[in-house]
């Protein structure tokens, strides 16, 4: 009973010493003290990080050292730009968009994301204005609000050639509020707005208009490391959406979607990144396939180019750094992708892509990598090149 009662009285005081820890931050001049005490309060419920990669992690600092006396604590901090204007930039083997989105991943001086901009292309013209608050009045809630506009020519593929197309114009409305239930869990539920419109592509029977109402759950897993040009550890999500309501004759659809990512640091700081993409939708039409491509995974096939009801799909990136400098790193990457899928356009049901690409990461500019891909796909686009800086559209 004594041990017990000793136990107990070890517990409270180590975790009393803790919250009784002092800290003092030195080197911010953009992000607010009182949000990095509030970045310390969640690094210090998590264990296998310490607090300087955890302060990494929320990617606003280029450099972070913690230094300790007695139970006080000294945190130097280097931020890295954050409010950044970046031009979108997208040429491949079919296509290309040309754009801009500025961008602050630390708006108010408290870690929250703001992006606004837009992109005009061969293809498709894009505009999106996007908030999302991680830390919602320093507390684990969540939230975030989108909106967005595109005029885009659908093509659905087999290999080379279009079998189907449309033009679409889409008006989409997102808000949702989340939860952050342990440090590495979220659960999020949101509601979306669509409205869709179409016009004739190629002389293809156009769809009907109808806009529709969703409702989407997601769980979302992330214990990891930011690593500047790779997130060391494991990240998943789940993603569980329902129309409730739609202004045409069609049934009412669902969405299962599961995306799975591991980097591993194998040997001498070279990175090997593991992905898996399952998505599943029901009581579809036409008009209704999610449209895939031109992203991890589905390297090779064209943006939206392959329209299906499922897939499942895999991807190997071998990162290996070239040079490490003061403003960044310099990598070349092998791939290889592998999906299988059921789409009512093409006659195979499987593909396979593989190449190398090029990256530069920015150290202190907390903008995406700058990229160039070659590869080759041998049922959509045999050879194929890609060239991207900033934004691009994803799965």
């Amino acid at each position: 009973m004594k041990t017990k009662i000793l136990f107990i009285i070890l517990v409270v005081c180590h975790i009393s010493a803790a919250f009784a820890t002092s800290y003092t931050i030195i080197g911010n001049t953009r992000t607010k003290t009182s949000y990095i005490l509030h970045l310390i309060k969640k690094c210090n419920q998590t264990e296998n990080t310490d607090l300087a990669q955890c302060l990494l992690n929320s990617q606003l600092f280029s450099h972070v050292e913690v230094k300790s006396f007695n139970d006080k604590k000294l945190i130097e901090v280097k931020e890295r730009w954050t409010l950044i204007p970046i031009p979108q930039i997208k040429v491949s083997s079919n296509s290309s968009s040309y754009g801009g989105y500025l961008i602050e991943r630390n708006f108010l001086g408290q870690g929250k994301l703001a992006v606004v901009g837009g992109s005009l292309g061969s293809e498709s013209n894009n505009y999106m204005l996007f908030y999302k608050d991680k830390d919602l009045f320093y507390t684990n809630w969540i939230f975030e609000f989108l909106s967005s506009k595109s005029d885009t020519d659908q093509k659905a593929y087999n290999e080379d050639n279009v079998r189907y197309g449309f033009k679409e114009n889409e008006i989409l409305l997102k808000s949702g509020l989340g939860y952050r239930i342990i440090p590495e869990i979220e659960a999020s539920l949101s509601l979306i707005y669509q409205n869709l419109t179409y016009g004739v592509l190629d002389n293809y029977i156009v769809p009907t208009n109808y806009h529709s109402y969703f409702y989407e759950a997601e769980l979302k897993y992330q214990n990891s490391n930011y690593k500047f040009y790779f997130n060391e550890g494991l990240e998943s999500s789940f993603i569980f959406a329902q129309q409730f309501a739609r202004s045409d004759n069609h049934n009412n659809i669902a969405k299962d979607i599961f995306n799975l990512k591991y980097q591993k640091n194998v040997w001498y700081k070279h990175a090997l990144q593991l992905g898996m993409n399952a998505f599943v939708i029901t009581d579809s039409s036409s008009k209704d396939l999610e449209k895939i491509g031109a992203i991890p995974t589905f390297r090779g096939i064209p943006e939206g180019g392959l329209w299906v009801e499922r897939t499942l799909a895999f991807s190997c990136d071998y990162q290996i750094p070239l040079t490490f400098s003061s403003y960044g790193t310099w990598t070349i990457a092998p791939f290889a992708d592998y999906g299988i899928y059921e789409s009512l356009y093409t006659q195979r049901k499987n593909f396979t892509s593989y190449g190398i690409g090029g990256y530069l990461y920015l150290k202190e500019i907390a903008m995406p990598g700058i990229g160039i891909i070659w590869g080759t796909n041998n049922h959509f686009e045999e050879n194929f090149v890609s060239f991207s800086v900033g934004i691009g559209r994803g799965h």
